[in-house]
């Protein structure tokens, strides 16, 4: 990122003629009064434009349009004021507020409050000076959204029901091969009530476990089939205690990784572009939401080294994938999950920072920072199937949080929850954001996601790993949960 503009400052001459002095008075102070003057000027105006994050030149236009900042010495409100194009960027860290208010809007409800606080910062991915701000909150691995990011803003009228089914199913082949498909296609998660909570059912040997069950189950399933369920899911209203399903769609990982290293291998010419890859599964994916695509980031990448301006195959050196991956190399690919009305993923961590896109439907999140692990009730045994996941039920928090285990099987002892846990995780640092259609959420590693898919129409979203490797909440993490844990994790 550039500084501002540096004015050198110059000492006149000394004279030995007191009247030359007096002579040239008037005029210094003149002079002095107009360098003060024109400084002030260009210090409000800020830093010139930098190369904007997409490749190319863009007006200011738009502003922050979220709440909750804590940035200049102003307070977090609900009703944050837009950010001024000029001035330099703001590190707008968002105002933290307390588990226990956010969670007074019940989960299982899905009716959302009139006048709901959004505690993060949306920038406007048009917006250069906003992009800049989105960098600072990016090093400072801090959440915040994005808006009018490539292909994330046409996804939802894009992705129709006929649309998804057609292009899915062309990669499905048989029902036959469902079984052998490689990255498990068409995996379907089920639950007999909304929450949905990861497991690990290959623990220690070693260790007993007879009193736990797995929560959810998987199958295979057609995505048609699946779609069906969801559809009906909204008009029959089902609710909290009814059965849910979420259906997962992977990208094939390791032939993206193979695409990357031919990309930039040093025997093929850049003028090749995106020509001549083997074909990806689930292609439209990448067609659609560019900004995952870690084959438009290596090209970027290789056009930037060899100074290149020119076009490739619609890549440019500053291609807008760029901004979202940073590390090609050991990108993943996409991975993308499709929630139907209600369904709540447990508060839970993961080690790799994140973006995710929501390309259809609304999702609520409830993040929690590293420093609020020792709150949260984070189950730390790591030979335990729950590991890295909270033993509290958030959606019972205000009948007194039972623990979970006495709903429908999540971690726990099971009983009423000790009234110290239910102050502390009342109390722990939280935000909460609704993330629209179309916004694209960056979600720090080692931080506590919780969310759920509200009613209206379904979810899907995609998620992207977002690199380099996340730094500043991992000590936080070891601590809380005991270094030797964490780190066989």
């Amino acid at each position: 990122m550039g500084s501002l503009p540096q004015y050198g400052t110059t000492t006149a001459g000394k004279y030995k003629k007191r009247s030359a002095m007096k002579s040239t008075s008037a005029v210094s102070m003149l002079a002095i009064a107009a360098l003060v003057i024109f400084l002030w000027v260009r210090l409000r105006q800020g830093e010139a434009p930098a190369p904007a994050p997409a490749g190319e030149s863009r007006p200011g236009a738009g502003g922050i349009v979220a709440g909750g900042l804590a940035a200049q010495g102003q307070e977090g409100s609900a009703a944050a004021s837009a950010a001024p194009t000029g001035g330099a960027p703001v590190l707008r860290t968002p105002a933290f507020r307390s588990l226990g208010e956010i969670l007074e809007w019940n989960p299982d409800d899905l009716n959302v409050p009139e006048g709901l606080q959004d505690d993060l910062t949306t920038f406007d991915f048009n917006d250069v000076r906003q992009m800049r701000e989105a960098q600072l909150m990016l090093d400072a691995e801090l959440p915040f959204k994005i808006k009018n990011a490539p292909g994330a803003t046409t996804a939802p009228e894009k992705w129709t029901d006929a649309y998804l089914t057609e292009r899915i199913h062309a990669r499905m082949r048989s029902e036959e091969e469902l079984d052998v498909a490689p990255g498990g296609v068409s995996l379907v998660e089920v639950s007999l009530s909304n929450h949905f909570i990861y497991y690990d059912e290959n623990v220690d040997d070693e260790k007993e476990l007879s009193d736990w069950w797995a929560p959810t189950w998987q199958t295979k399933m057609p995505f048609k089939d699946w779609l069906r369920q969801a559809k009906l899911a909204d008009v029959r209203d089902i609710g909290p205690d009814d059965p849910h399903m979420q259906w997962h769609l992977m990208t094939g990982a390791r032939q993206i990784r193979a695409d990357v290293k031919t990309i930039k291998s040093p025997y093929r010419d850049a003028s090749e572009g995106l020509e001549n890859l083997s074909a990806l599964r689930y292609e439209f994916l990448f067609d659609d939401l560019p900004i995952f695509d870690a084959r438009r980031a290596a090209l970027a990448e290789v056009l930037s080294e060899n100074n290149s301006e020119e076009e490739v195959t619609g890549v440019t050196a500053n291609d807008p994938a760029s901004f979202f991956i940073r590390d090609a190399d050991e990108h993943r690919g996409m991975i993308c999950h499709l929630g139907m009305r209600g369904g709540i993923n447990e508060a839970h961590w993961d080690g790799d920072a994140l973006w995710v896109a929501q390309g259809r439907g609304r999702k609520r999140y409830i993040l929690s920072p590293p420093s609020s692990c020792p709150s949260l009730g984070i189950v730390a045994d790591r030979n335990n199937p729950f590991f890295r996941q909270s033993e509290m039920d958030w959606s019972r928090f205000n009948e007194r949080g039972v623990l979970a285990e006495d709903s429908e099987g999540h971690p726990g002892t099971g009983g009423s929850a000790d009234p110290l846990k239910l102050e502390r995780l009342g109390g722990a640092e939280a935000l909460e954001t609704m993330l629209e259609p179309g916004e694209v959420l960056f979600l720090p590693g080692f931080w506590f996601s919780y969310h759920v898919t509200m009613a209206g129409d379904l979810s899907v979203q995609c998620d992207s790993k977002a690199t380099p490797e996340p730094q500043k909440g991992e000590g936080k993490i070891a601590a809380c949960i005991g270094f030797e844990n964490f780190y066989e994790y």
